[in-house]
């Protein structure tokens, strides 16, 4: 009998969802702690 050559990924097969979550500081605004808000297209966020 062969030996298989298959070699198992430690990759998921699967793609998770992100989610970034804003905190409110009232008047003072709302502000993401990890990056910036206006920056924070999904490319960007991905990439960082």
């Amino acid at each position: 009998m062969g030996q298989s050559r298959w070699i198992p990924s430690i990759i998921p097969a699967y793609e998770p969802t992100v989610y970034l979550v804003a905190d409110d500081f009232g008047r003072a605004g709302s502000a993401w702690r990890e990056t910036d808000m206006e920056a924070a297209d999904l490319e960007t966020v991905i990439k960082d």
